[in-house]
């Protein structure tokens, strides 16, 4: 009697575990299928980020640079950053073909279109054409991996199949992930972010590899890019906050101008490899302070530069911040001369001016040369006022470096770092304006950041 019970709870266990065994096996497979179908789906996004990557190279790359040549060297360069791409075409508004490149011929690719125009008028089209082997590869696999899987029937395959599913889906899931976290830093325009690509399985490394191959494209692009433009303004515009469109908007900045005094003089007694080496050690000087301030050199005069603080990135106290680095450029040109008289060289003679007001800020050119800047009478005032130095270092007042300031940058600094030197005529300006002369020990310094002072 009582082994009745017994083998009816036996039938029941095993009626129960081939039950679970029934409904686990699929369970298990339409698991481990889906998440190599997500690991397909994940390849070929990388496929697509990557055809945008090449495409938005290229369109910033035709929208900078006019010259074929050029242009030729930055395709060719692309195929190294992106070793997927089979065939990039550019063609400009009028549909001729201006670069084409072919690498590769495959059967099955990644096709993608990029096209420019303003105002409905087409500036041109980039055509890419990337292999789609990897994700193919990825799909090939999830075929086998369902066959292998079906092979194992039994209580052993099923004890198999869970460790296996729990082991690939951590490891999936782990690496897919980290790729996600990766690529919301990469949107954050930090082209730092990486994925190991050592970790998770064939699939994962193989994306982690692919991932971080677009993102050093990117990076070499985007530094490639701010040689051409300033660094915050390549910025904006590869994050989407600069259009390209031409256009512009009225904003309050400070103008910094900068200039080398008896500069003509100074450059007939050396060679012209001479001069280039003088004006890119001064420029890197003058450069740095500006950057440490927020503010963005706009252009290159000659042995000039104009910097502008407050666009296109917004800073607070602008004014200030076109002082402090107006103090820093003073500290760093006069250390320059202290090497410069050892070396039995002449010292470097500095005019800086700076003005604040208004200015219309944004995309001024044609649609085949676009440049971001300022435009305005503000510009004016302080090109005119760094020309006013010139008074300064006649009457000896100044001896190497003169920081002239007009009267709305003195006050919104505030700081009584500032000695008036009386009403100045600027050429072609109606009437006088009151400059301001940055004293020796101004009260910016204090508030100078660390290496400044």
């Amino acid at each position: 009697m009582a082994s009745r019970p017994i083998s009816l709870r036996r039938r029941l266990l095993s009626m129960l575990a081939l039950l679970l065994f029934v409904l686990f096996v699929p369970t298990a497979l339409g698991f481990i299928f889906l998440q190599r179908q997500q690991v397909y789906r994940e390849a070929r996004a990388t496929q697509s980020q990557s055809s945008r990557a090449v495409a938005l190279t290229v369109a910033t790359e035709r929208a900078y640079q006019s010259s074929p040549a050029q242009l030729g060297r930055v395709v060719d360069g692309l195929h190294d950053a992106f070793p997927d791409l089979l065939e990039l075409h550019i063609l400009d508004g009028d549909g001729k073909e201006l670069v084409s490149r072919r690498w590769g011929l495959e059967p099955d690719v990644w096709r993608d279109t990029v096209k420019l125009d303003h105002d409905g008028k087409p500036l041109g089209v980039v055509k890419v054409i990337f292999s789609n082997a990897k994700a193919f590869w990825a799909k090939e696999r999830v075929l086998e991996d369902v066959g292998a899987l079906a092979v194992g029937v039994g209580l052993v395959g099923l004890l198999v199949a869970v460790l296996i599913s729990g082991a690939i889906s951590t490891r999936v899931t782990g690496g897919l992930s980290r790729m996600a976290a990766a690529m919301a830093r990469v949107q954050r325009d930090d082209l730092t972010a990486r994925v190991d690509e050592d970790v998770g399985d064939l699939e994962v490394r193989q994306m982690a590899r692919s991932f971080n191959d677009m993102v050093d494209g990117l990076a070499r692009a985007h530094f490639a890019f701010a040689r051409y433009v300033s660094r915050q303004v390549a910025a904006d515009i590869l994050g989407g906050k600069i259009t390209m469109q031409l256009s512009g908007e009225r904003r309050r900045v400070t103008v910094l101008f900068t200039d080398l005094r008896d500069f003509t003089p100074l450059a007939a007694d050396m060679s012209p490899e001479q001069v280039v080496e003088l004006l890119n050690q001064y420029f890197s000087v003058l450069v740095d302070a500006v950057f440490r301030q927020g503010g963005t050199i706009d252009k290159y005069i000659g042995d000039a530069l104009m910097a502008v603080f407050n666009a296109p990135n917004a800073i607070a106290d602008h004014e200030r911040a076109a002082v402090r680095a107006a103090f820093e450029m003073r500290i760093a040109i006069r250390r320059l001369n202290v090497e410069r008289l050892k070396r039995g060289k002449p010292v470097l003679k500095v005019g800086i001016g700076v003005h604040a007001g208004e200015v219309v800020a944004g995309n001024i050119g044609s649609p085949e040369r676009i440049e971001y800047t300022v435009v305005g009478d503000t510009v004016n005032v302080a090109q005119r006022i760094e020309a006013a130095t010139k008074g300064l270092f006649t009457s000896g007042k100044v001896d190497d470096v003169a920081v002239l300031c007009s009267g709305p940058v003195a006050r919104a600094s505030d700081d009584g770092g500032f000695e008036s030197v009386g009403a100045f005529e600027l050429k072609g300006k109606r009437g006088t304006l009151e400059l301001y002369l940055l004293s020796e020990a101004p009260a910016v310094a204090a508030s100078a950041p660390a290496g400044g002072a």
